[in-house]
């Protein structure tokens, strides 16, 4: 290609089967399974909407710039969901089998790959989450966050959400497009400004104090609104309980089973480490009869996860 355009007479670009590339001089376009040309003039580039995102894309090219501590994908559609919901992802690359996020938007020539690169997006940063450092931090793009804590700066997000969950003080962490780095923040609510990313922490429930038991027969429920891999859950009562209550309480994490307690008929609280894949956003209790309970106090230990 780079020889056709530096000549005048070159028309475009073929494709044999010996899968070596011949310059043209013809305007004629012929049918031939398995063959591929392209005309020199003009540009057209094909593009879809998936997702709430634009998506431009190439064929026998490439994009480059890894976005540091993402994963692979065997998924086109899974790649591109992540993407358009990590504001650093520009475009998605397919190489070998696999789906790679890139932070480049530069198309440079490779033969059998692909690119989709990242067009406008109506996606809703409010509803997002990303995992980090086995915690959940909300990106907030053309946001700032206050209370600089140190001058410490870090070069990754897996660096500065580990320094973040250390400092007891710190609620998030701000990416600055400048410098391209990342520096500890003690609040937690996103302020508009061009030219950072903001990263407040988040909590299940937005915060164990937000935690709620609601229930509805013998069921209770608790949002914890975000996903999360339960450890350990203990909840108490208002009061003296459960003497109605001489069954099992079985305790799921979505559709996950973290596990089965036995009600004494006395019992007004109760604590229990879940099985592994406990994973979800709502906890319900199913108990044998709940006429008496009335949960006021809810401990919850968990790990956030990518998704659910």
């Amino acid at each position: 290609m780079v020889a056709c355009k530096k000549s005048a007479k070159c028309t475009g670009v073929n494709k044999a089967a010996s899968k070596k590339y011949y310059t043209a001089t013809g305007s004629d376009i012929l049918a031939a399974d398995g063959l591929k040309c392209w005309l020199k003039g003009g540009s057209y580039t094909p593009y879809f909407t998936y997702d709430k995102t634009i998506w431009n894309y190439s064929e026998d090219y490439k994009t480059s710039g890894k976005l540091t501590g993402s994963k692979t994908y065997k998924s086109r559609n899974k790649a591109m969901a992540k993407c358009a919901r990590n504001p650093l992802c520009k475009s998605v690359h397919y190489s070998s089998k696999k789906y790679y996020l890139r932070t480049g938007t530069k198309l440079t020539d490779k033969d059998g790959d692909k690119a989709w690169v990242q067009g406008t997006t109506s996606v809703d940063w409010t509803k997002v989450t990303v995992l980090s450092s086995e915690k959940l931090w909300q990106p907030r793009p053309g946001y700032s966050l206050k209370g600089k804590i140190g001058k410490k700066t870090y070069k990754t997000l897996a660096k500065a959400t580990a320094a973040c969950i250390k400092n007891p003080k710190c609620q998030g962490v701000l990416y600055t497009k400048k410098t391209k780095t990342y520096t500890l923040r003690s609040k937690n609510s996103p302020t508009k400004t061009t030219g950072y990313i903001a990263y407040p922490r988040k909590y299940p429930c937005d915060g164990l104090s937000n935690c709620k038991a609601v229930k509805k027969g013998k069921v209770v429920t608790i949002n914890m609104k975000y996903c999360y891999t339960l450890k350990k859950l203990e909840i108490a009562n208002k009061q003296k309980c459960c003497s109605k209550n001489s069954g099992n309480a079985i305790i799921k994490v979505g559709s996950n089973t973290c596990g089965t307690v036995a009600m004494s008929g006395k019992t007004t609280a109760l604590a229990t480490e879940c099985a592994s894949g406990a994973k979800g956003k709502k906890i319900t209790l199913t108990f044998a009869n709940s006429a008496d309970i009335n949960i006021n106090h809810i401990k919850i230990t968990s790990t956030g996860e990518d998704d659910c």
